[in-house]
C-alpha cells in the first residue's frame, strides 16, 4: 500500500511539473527574474544636445533604483539613443526608468544633471520602453 502511494505522488510530481508550464504558457528562461533583451529608446526633444550619463530602473520588490550604467553618449537634438539590456531582478513587475543626462550650454559645456522618470509598465521578455527626454533643467 505504502509503495504504491509512493508511486502515485512521484506520477504526480512528474505530471505537475511537465505540465504547469504548459497551462501557464511560460518557459524555464521566463520563470527568472530577469527581465530579458529589453529595448531602450531614449529620444531627445530637449531642443538641445544632450549627454546621457545613467539609466536606472525602479525594483519594486527591494524599493530602490538599480543603475545600468551607459557610455556617457551625446546626441543631438532629435536623434535618439537605443540599446537592448537585461534588468535584473524585476521580470514580470511594473518597473519605471529614470534617465539621467546633461544638456549643453551655449558656452560649450554641459549643465546640471536633469532626471526624468517615465511611467511604469510590466517589464517582460522584450519588452520596450521609448521615451522623449524634454526636461532642460533639473
Amino acid at each position: 500500500m505504502i509503495s504504491s502511494v509512493k508511486y502515485l505522488l512521484k506520477a504526480n510530481l512528474a505530471f505537475l511539473t511537465l505540465a504547469v508550464p504548459l497551462v501557464f504558457d511560460i518557459t524555464p528562461a521566463q520563470a527568472s527574474s530577469t527581465c530579458k533583451d529589453v529595448y531602450l529608446q531614449v529620444i531627445n526633444g530637449t531642443g538641445k544636445q544632450i549627454k546621457v550619463i545613467d539609466l536606472d530602473y525602479y525594483d519594486p520588490s527591494d524599493e530602490k533604483w538599480r543603475s545600468e550604467p551607459v557610455p556617457n553618449e551625446e546626441i543631438d537634438n532629435g536623434k535618439t539613443w537605443q540599446e537592448t539590456r537585461n534588468l535584473e531582478k524585476v521580470n514580470k513587475m511594473s518597473v519605471k526608468i529614470r534617465v539621467e543626462y546633461r544638456v549643453a550650454k551655449s558656452n560649450g559645456k554641459w549643465g546640471k544633471v536633469v532626471k526624468q522618470e517615465f511611467p511604469a509598465q510590466v517589464c517582460s521578455h522584450k519588452t520596450q520602453y521609448i521615451m522623449t527626454v524634454n526636461k532642460t533643467r533639473p
